[in-house]
């Protein structure tokens, strides 16, 4: 296998999980699962150390973007957060915040707004064009709340702001619906998402037939075993993760993954710089595992090729396939490229 080497002056993005919380209890979220809700954690609720963050952001010269997040928890419960989004903006590094919309007043989202410039980008969820639809999956949210909170920020701010919704098998009917609500509500932009497959199902709450019946038959066939090109997205992206705990992944699969083999290389961000990325390629040198086929080759690469996501601009009313994924052009065969 190819051998791959990152330095701190390759990094251009980072991902960071701020803090182990979250206000919702969405029912195909990992936190719903009894591993996730048994383990370490969430308990205590911890987050991440800012002046931590900070002294290890400094020694990254070339950051131009910052990835707020959180696969499994809500980035603006973070206690520092004004200030970690001030920092960021002195260095003008431009941000990619994606949140639940939920938390706070509108009073503290328009304070947000004037802190962020117009290439920063805001995802809201708005998962159906009533509360009771966009409930049935954002458990303990209100759909008002977020519109609210979405209206003070976007009356303080250029910063762009998307309304995405996953696309489950109870709301697909909606999605005319829900892009007519967030055009009249301000958004620049509605995203359609895929809902990926899982083994939590609840009812309905579950992705398209097509997406479950692919899903099946390239784990069935282990096709994702045999495939000799492993994708790493954060690689091709000059990406990194930062968890909660202070610890760095290249990407945050591995955090979440209790039996990852990148565990036994996780860096902490209190470590010597040259110690850290020595990790970081020892985790990305070992990418021939189940854990990124199964993640980055069949999810993120293969799902989402055959099953695209849709954006569509809200003011011009063009439409675009989007795909957040990127692959190396080696080990492809014919078909697959022209797909990608």
């Amino acid at each position: 296998m190819k051998k791959y080497n990152i330095s701190f002056d390759d990094i251009t993005t980072f991902e960071v999980n701020l803090i182990n919380a979250c206000n919702l209890k969405c029912p195909l979220c990992l936190r719903q699962s009894n591993d996730f809700k048994n383990s370490l954690y969430y308990k205590p609720i911890r987050e991440i150390k800012l002046d931590h963050l900070i002294s290890f952001l400094d020694k990254l010269p070339n950051l131009r973007r910052a990835v707020l997040m959180g696969a499994v928890s809500e980035p603006t419960l973070y206690s520092k957060f004004f200030e970690f989004i001030k920092y960021l903006k002195s260095r003008d590094i431009v941000l990619r915040i994606s949140t639940n919309g939920s938390t706070h007043n509108p009073k503290w989202w328009a304070e947000l707004g004037t802190l962020l410039s117009k290439d920063d980008i805001v995802r809201f969820p708005i998962e159906g064009p009533t509360n009771e639809l966009h409930s049935k999956y954002r458990v303990n949210s209100s759909l008002q709340k977020v519109l609210e909170n979405h209206k003070a920020l976007k009356e303080n701010s250029e910063a762009i702001t998307v309304a995405q919704m996953i696309q489950f098998q109870y709301n697909r009917k909606y999605k005319n619906d829900v892009k007519e609500l967030a055009k009249k509500e301000g958004f620049d932009y509605c995203t359609w998402i895929k809902c990926y497959p899982s083994n939590d199902y609840i009812k309905n709450i579950r992705p398209e037939k097509k997406i479950e019946k692919f899903y099946e038959r390239y784990f069935n066939d282990n096709i994702f075993k045999k495939e000799k090109c492993i994708i790493c997205d954060a690689y091709n992206r000059k990406e990194i993760y930062l968890a909660h705990n202070n610890y760095v992944y290249l990407c945050g699969v591995h955090d979440e993954v209790k039996n990852s083999p990148f565990q036994k290389w996780k860096a902490s961000l209190n470590e010597n710089l040259d110690e850290i990325f020595k990790k970081l390629n020892k985790q990305l040198n070992s990418i021939n595992n189940d854990i990124c086929r199964s993640n980055c080759n069949t999810m993120c690469y293969n799902v989402g090729i055959y099953f695209p996501d849709y954006v569509n601009n809200l003011k011009t009313g063009d439409q675009y396939e989007i795909n957040y994924f990127s692959k190396e052009l080696t080990n492809i065969d014919e078909q697959k490229l022209k797909l990608i």
